[in-house]
């Protein structure tokens, strides 16, 4: 089971649409849900399961200020040996200069 937030109804539109046509195309027994929250008040849905991966993209730069307590909502979500990957770009930065909050 595949489970998608965004922010806003749109972009859930979207996704169910897309998983519309993938599900008629490609494959039919695709089981995917997709929910307009935030972070900071997920869904049931949501909050009830563990994840094998977590996917966030170009999110975290709006509230770098809570970075703390995303990072624990994830934790809690995510499987043990679960992979997480963020996404967000703010500015060209020097490799160096990365390190230090890597």
């Amino acid at each position: 089971l595949c489970r998608g937030v965004d922010l806003t109804e749109g972009n859930i539109d979207i996704a169910n649409e897309s998983l519309r046509m993938y599900k008629s195309e490609k494959k039919p027994d695709l089981n995917a849900e997709f929910y307009a929250a935030s972070y900071f008040s997920l869904p049931e849905a949501v909050l009830n399961q563990t994840f094998t991966h977590v996917m966030m993209q170009t999110s975290l730069f709006y509230n770098h200020h809570r970075i703390d307590e995303i990072l624990r909502n994830i934790a809690k979500m995510l499987c043990p040996g679960g992979c997480f990957v963020a996404t967000d770009f703010s500015r060209i930065a020097e490799a160096d200069e990365l390190n230090e909050f890597m």
